[in-house]
């Protein structure tokens, strides 16, 4: 009791004997005893003091904070490397399609470029003179020469062109054109009486290409003029733009020509003529008709959902896998007025005062908001006419695209003329 006392600093407490109850300051004493350093003894176990955490237990909370760590920025960096891989997949799979297309267009191009050398090889060895100066110029077998030399070209790509002739100097000339699809015709003049108040000596042709038998070519295009001057106005533009380049060709302005009555949007590209003696005698005109253009760039394999157009230096639309059309073409009353930009007049191809004047309009890219991602990729001039294969990745109404810039090539002067493939 005394060493209880000493503890507690109460009296002694009275006890009972065995059954009877010990008083307060007797249970506080014991209490006491039983209870840890620093333990309230009135608290017992509640005490409001929480025990210290084991080291082990802090060392665990850490780890697991650092495994947390290291997870989150291990998927970070694979979810990085993940896009940038696909990004990369991306980029290479739209380049090596745009470099498909790219080939197969510039092919397509080069076609009318080695038909037009090859007739001015011929017309060099051949010592060919001018129609109006050869004394049978009156006779068909001096006309069929010229059938003859446009007809292989013609066939050469598959009567796909929207013309191929030839102007001569003394305004003469021969031309073959595409009547619809099954059908070819030509027409070729000579000066002969013409403008001495005589006539030009003309024949004309036609073949059926379904079964390879002549047929007239008024019944395919109705009454066909005798006397035209073939030196129209882009004849006399042309001759500026080759000046001093008389072994080599360009591309003309994209024109529109009606051939009686069938206006055509196309692409002519020119090469100058010179007989053996090395004289001037005319220009070899062959022209990818647009809506080719666009046929042929329908046909190149692409994945599902790619587009590609064809695009000229100033931006204007040449060819298009877009189910929309980017130009439009019609008769108009007059040839007087100005030619809007992107615009051409067959006023400036043909010489004919009583043939219709088509006018026909192309759109720019940027005009083009039927296919947005081009419209939006075309506000910037240096993607749109690269010089080099260019990758671009943007972001249109939420969707990713990559389109690429790709420059096509030609052994002629040419326009400008770029692939822009979007995926």
């Amino acid at each position: 009791n005394s060493f209880c006392t000493l503890l507690v600093g109460a009296p002694r407490a009275t006890m009972s004997f065995p059954g009877a109850s010990m008083d307060a300051s007797h249970e506080q004493a014991v209490m006491a005893i039983s209870a840890p350093s620093g333990e309230d003894p009135g608290r017992g176990k509640r005490s409001s003091r929480m025990p210290r955490p084991r080291v082990s237990v802090v060392i665990g909370l850490v780890c697991s904070v650092i495994v947390l760590c290291v997870a989150a920025l291990t998927l970070y960096i694979t979810i990085s490397v993940s896009l940038q891989t696909v990004r990369a997949l991306g980029e290479d799979h739209a380049s090596a399609l745009a470099a498909n297309a790219r080939v197969a267009v510039e092919n397509y191009f080069a076609l009318p470029t080695k038909q037009l050398d090859g007739l001015a090889a011929v017309m060099r060895q051949q010592d060919h003179p001018l129609p109006g100066d050869d004394p049978q110029q009156t006779q068909k077998h001096a006309h069929d020469q010229y059938w003859s030399l446009l007809f292989n070209a013609a066939s050469g790509a598959d009567f796909g062109y929207a013309v191929a002739a030839i102007i001569f100097a003394d305004g003469s000339s021969a031309a073959v054109y595409p009547a619809g699809s099954d059908a070819v015709y030509g027409v070729t003049r000579a000066v002969h009486e013409w403008p001495r108040g005589g006539d030009m000596s003309m024949f004309t042709y036609g073949v059926n290409l379904t079964t390879g038998l002549t047929v007239s070519a008024s019944d395919l295009v109705g009454t066909i003029p005798n006397n035209i001057d073939g030196r129209s106005t882009a004849y006399t533009t042309a001759l500026t733009l080759i000046a001093g380049s008389p072994n080599s060709g360009l591309w003309y302005q994209i024109a529109v020509y009606n051939a009686y009555g069938t206006l055509s949007f196309m692409l002519p590209a020119l090469r100058p003529l010179y007989n053996g003696t090395g004289t001037f005698i005319g220009l070899g005109v062959i022209a990818q008709p647009i809506a080719g253009v666009s046929d042929f760039m329908r046909a190149i394999p692409r994945t599902a959902n790619t587009k590609m157009f064809a695009v000229d230096a100033r931006g204007f639309l040449v060819g298009s896998t877009h189910a929309v059309p980017f130009y439009t073409m019609e008769i108009v009353s007059s040839s007087s007025g100005v030619v809007p930009n992107g615009c051409a007049s067959s006023a400036d191809t043909s010489t004919d005062p009583n043939r219709p004047v088509g006018i026909g309009c192309r759109r720019r890219a940027t005009a083009f908001t039927e296919y947005p991602p081009l419209a939006e990729v075309a506000r910037d001039a240096a993607f749109l006419t690269a010089d080099e294969n260019t990758v671009k990745a943007t972001t249109v109404d939420g969707e990713a695209y990559f389109v690429v810039s790709m420059p096509v090539r030609n052994a002629y002067r040419f326009f400008g003329l770029n692939i822009v493939l979007c995926m």
